[in-house]
């Protein structure tokens, strides 16, 4: 029996990840890991997820299918050094990191509680948000303190507007009713699970991108635990009956080519509960459509 050899070498066959470690002087778009995921409520290492995506993007080639990734050029800024002390403060100094980064770019989570630093680091107030999620992320963080359940209610305190904000694929016996309440009441648009498969979820997106283009940018929450749970193992929260992951591929291109999204996150994947890395590859695949929309804009000016 032949074995192929881990070390297999094919000068036409650029994989992902020397591409990206490539860098360059003129990026087109910047990646960063944002490894916190002490706020997350089942205790999941969602801080492996930089490192494990890294490391997947060598399974994958840089050709989209019609064009060829390596013509654009994408920096990895590596991983923010999370520092202890209290979430506040924590969530604070990646705000303050975040500004810094420019535009566009691609955020590693990290648990979901990064989101919220991160949208007002990037965009600030007038933000438009669209975050795949199977949780409407609304928990009382005043009462009971900072969690991966409380951004977008963190975002709401800061200032983005219910109205500017998007949650597609919300999940029954995910939520308590408060929440849902609290949700609509805050005008926030909320997509079911149900609604989004009926639509057409990339038809979803695609209608809140249209929404929200009187906004000053959009910033894209890609949780994996929208996906169905027998689909991405290594995603805590995830339940039966999710999206399927070729939609969140689909959507995570049309979000790369339209100008008005600024940001993405990929949170709430812990690859210590993985299978054959099929949540892991999700998650770099999704980085990678992102990154193939991106190309099709042509010239990319920071905003």
């Amino acid at each position: 029996m032949i074995q192929a050899s881990s070390n297999h070498s094919d000068p036409d066959h650029i994989r992902a990840s020397e591409w990206i470690e490539r860098g360059g002087e003129d990026p087109s778009c910047v990646i960063l890991g944002i490894p916190y995921s002490r706020l997350s409520i089942s205790g999941a290492r969602c801080d492996l997820l930089p490192y494990a995506v890294r490391k997947a993007l060598a399974s994958f080639s840089t050709f989209d299918g019609t064009a060829d990734l390596s013509e654009m050029q994408v920096v990895d800024r590596g991983d923010l050094d999370i520092p202890g002390g209290n979430a506040e403060d924590v969530l604070a100094g990646i705000e303050e990191a975040v500004r810094s980064v420019g535009s566009p770019a691609v955020f590693l989570g990290g648990d979901n509680s990064i989101t919220s630093a991160a949208v007002m680091g990037a965009i600030g107030e007038g933000a438009g948000v669209i975050t795949l999620d199977a949780h409407h992320d609304l928990r009382n963080y005043a009462r009971d303190g900072y969690t991966n359940g409380s951004p977008m209610r963190v975002l709401l305190d800061r200032g983005v507007k219910g109205r500017d904000i998007w949650q597609i694929g919300i999940a029954p016996f995910a939520n308590a009713k408060t929440y849902s309440d609290f949700a609509r009441s805050s005008g926030i648009n909320v997509v079911t699970v149900e609604d989004a498969r009926a639509i057409g979820p990339r038809a979803c997106v695609a209608q809140a991108l249209d929404a929200l283009s009187g906004c000053e940018a959009v910033y894209v929450d890609f949780d994996i635990d929208v996906v169905d749970r027998a689909l991405v193992p290594a995603a805590p929260a995830a339940l039966p009956g999710g999206l399927h992951p070729k939609d969140l591929i689909q959507i995570a291109r049309l979000c790369g080519s339209n100008p008005l999204v600024r940001c993405i996150d990929i949170v709430e994947v812990d690859p210590m509960r993985d299978v054959v890395d099929s949540t892991v590859r999700l998650a770099a695949m999704v980085l990678l459509s992102f990154l193939s929309g991106l190309r099709s804009r042509g010239p990319i000016v920071d905003g």
